[in-house]
C-alpha cells in the first residue's frame, strides 16, 4: 500500500496541515463522516500545539519531543488511513488529489514503437569453423548500447555465394539480447562457403526494425 504520509517532522507538519483542510472541505463528497473527520481535526490541534512547542524549545525541548512523537504515533495512522480512503474513493479527483497534497497516480504508459534505425554488424572470422557476429546502432556507432525501447537484435543468416536479396531466402538464427553472438559451423559442406548476415533491433513486442546491410563472410574449414 503506498504510504501518503511524508516522514520528516516539517514534511509531515506541512502535509497534515493541508490535507485536514482538505477533508474538512471536501470529506462529506469523499464519503468521511463528522465521526470520521473529528479526530483528524482534533488530532491536527494536538499537534499543533506540540510541534510549536518542540520549535520553540528545540534546545531544551526533550520532554516535548516526546509529547509531540507520542502524539503523533497516534496521529498519523488516522492519516495514513484517511488519506488511503480519500484516494481511492470514487468521487476523488486529480485536482482535488493535488488540492490534497496526494499523489496524483499516472494512468497511462507511452508505449514504445517499433525500432527507426538499423544495426550495424561486423564478423570475425579469426576462429576457425565460427563467426563472430559484433553490432553496434547506427546512430551511436561508439557503443553497444541498445536504442531505447529495444529489447535485442535479430540475427539471420543465408549460406549462398550470393547475398540475399529477401527474408525468404535467410535463416533465422536467434534473438540476442547483448552483443556479440557466436555462430559455430559443424556442417562440413558448409566450409568455404559465404555467410551473409542480415539483422535487425525488435523491440519488447517484437515489433521489427528496418534491415541492416549485408555483412558477409567465409565459413573457414
Amino acid at each position: 500500500m503506498p504510504d501518503y504520509v511524508p516522514g520528516p517532522d516539517d514534511q509531515f507538519n506541512r502535509f497534515q496541515q493541508i490535507f485536514v483542510d482538505f477533508i474538512v472541505a471536501r470529506g462529506a463528497a469523499l464519503g468521511f463522516a463528522g465521526a470520521d473527520i473529528t479526530p483528524l481535526t482534533a488530532g491536527r490541534t494536538a499537534w499543533n500545539a506540540d510541534y510549536a512547542e518542540h520549535l520553540n524549545k528545540q534546545a531544551d525541548a526533550r520532554a516535548a519531543t516526546e509529547g509531540k512523537d507520542s502524539n503523533r504515533a497516534g496521529y498519523e495512522p488516522l492519516l495514513r488511513a484517511a488519506a488511503q480512503r480519500a484516494q481511492t474513493a470514487p468521487a476523488m479527483t486529480d485536482e482535488w488529489r493535488v488540492e490534497a497534497g496526494l499523489t496524483v497516480r499516472e494512468t497511462s504508459r507511452t508505449r514504445a514503437g517499433a525500432p527507426t534505425s538499423r544495426p550495424v554488424g561486423v564478423v570475425d572470422t579469426r576462429q576457425r569453423r565460427q563467426h563472430t557476429i559484433t553490432w553496434t546502432d547506427e546512430a551511436t556507432p561508439h557503443t553497444r548500447a541498445k536504442p531505447a525501447g529495444v529489447r535485442g537484435c535479430e540475427i539471420w543468416v543465408a549460406i549462398d555465394d550470393q547475398p540475399p536479396t529477401s527474408k525468404h531466402q535467410m535463416t533465422y538464427l536467434g534473438t540476442d539480447t547483448a552483443s556479440p553472438y557466436l555462430n559455430v559451423f559443424e556442417d562440413e559442406e558448409q566450409y568455404g562457403k559465404f555467410a551473409h548476415y542480415m539483422l535487425r533491433w525488435v523491440n519488447s513486442k517484437r515489433e521489427p526494425g528496418p534491415w541492416s546491410e549485408t555483412v558477409s563472410a567465409t565459413i573457414g574449414a
